[in-house]
């Protein structure tokens, strides 16, 4: 509210746009122009790939904050259609986890800073709650850029809330997904995915290359075959399990040598 965030005045607001861009070069805000600067080195490389390909449709595996959405704006001002084929199920909540695992987050994301308060105000889109803090999808200089190219994705805080046109989801489970990230109505599809079919491939044979891997592997045959899964590192959460990457390894280890 106006309480928390009071309205610089003119002179406070242009003196700190100016000690935003003089930190700048001094690394403070440099994440905000680089990721800017990035986007600009994006537009010729994308006419380009369109003039060369000249595609009838562009397919993607992601559409949000830094990918593709320069190429997916070149196409539709040709009238090129894209559609995203998602890898998987991210959520809102990542954004906030990845952005509080940030050095300095509070000062390029947060509202400690005049700058950061009036960009939320001027595009609150960007901007969330997380408990009684509250953040910028990017930092202010990016989010400033992007909106004057008009390139900003229309859901900041969506994973996948670029402008695409269509996602082709794999199941029913997927699209509910995707509906809970606010994408538009309509906007979300159930197709399947050809990397499904190749799982039900494999499991039609898949005694035979169990037997082949084993063969690959010089391990003795007939032994079961536990496939097992971890996820990346990434920065820790107050409401995960474990608390650093290094605890969660170690619990796997523990568990695989009881088995």
């Amino acid at each position: 509210g106006a309480e928390m965030h009071p309205q610089p005045s003119a002179r406070g607001f242009y003196g700190s746009l100016a000690a935003a861009v003089k930190r700048s070069w001094f690394g403070v805000s440099a994440e905000g122009l680089w990721y800017g600067a990035r986007h600009l080195g994006d537009l010729v490389p994308a006419r380009r790939l369109l003039d060369e390909l000249e595609p009838q449709l562009v397919v993607l595996s992601e559409d949000g904050i830094g990918a593709n959405r320069v190429l997916i704006r070149r196409a539709r001002a040709r009238g090129i259609r894209s559609v995203v084929v998602p890898f998987g199920f991210p959520s809102s909540r990542e954004a906030i986890t990845w952005i509080r695992g940030q050095p300095r987050h509070r000062e390029i994301y947060g509202m400690q800073h005049a700058l950061n308060r009036w960009v939320a105000r001027r595009h609150p889109r960007w901007t969330t709650e997380d408990g009684d803090e509250r953040f910028l999808r990017s930092p202010p200089l990016t989010i400033l850029l992007e909106e004057a190219l008009g390139i900003a994705p229309p859901r900041p805080w969506s994973f996948n809330g670029g402008p695409a046109d269509a996602l082709a989801v794999e199941s029913e489970r997927m699209r509910r997904h995707y509906d809970n990230e606010n994408l538009p109505p309509g906007k979300v599809t159930v197709t399947g995915a050809l990397y499904n079919d190749e799982l039900a491939t494999q499991l039609l044979r898949a005694d035979v290359a169990r037997e082949e891997l084993y063969r690959e592997l010089e391990l003795p045959a007939g032994r079961p075959l536990l496939l097992t899964a971890i996820p990346p590192p990434i920065p820790p959460r107050p409401e995960a399990e474990f608390a650093e990457y290094e605890s969660l390894l170690r619990a796997w280890v523990e568990a695989l040598e009881d088995e």
